[in-house]
């Protein structure tokens, strides 16, 4: 067997026990590249203001992102998220 291919089955063991579990969170956030609401998940608990890295199904790139708010740190706290039309 493969290493990655190994490792591919022991993440998606891994993810199988953390949803079960219910320390999943999800979130949706817009990517900034495509304009796309996107879902992200994480662990929980996650502190209060701080921000995720999540890559991205839509672009295949990397963004921070609070998974409180689903806000990156170049949008203010009362803007709407982008949308690109």
């Amino acid at each position: 067997m493969l290493f990655a291919e190994a490792m591919r089955r022991g993440l998606s063991k891994r993810a199988r026990t953390l949803r079960k579990s219910g320390e999943m969170h999800n979130f949706l956030y817009n990517c900034p590249i495509t304009g796309v609401k996107v879902q992200g998940s994480v662990l929980m608990p996650v502190k209060p203001d701080h921000y995720v890295v999540q890559n991205c199904p839509a672009c295949g790139g990397f963004h921070l992102v609070d998974p409180d708010t689903g806000r990156r740190p170049s949008e203010k706290p009362n803007e709407k998220p982008e949308t690109k039309r």
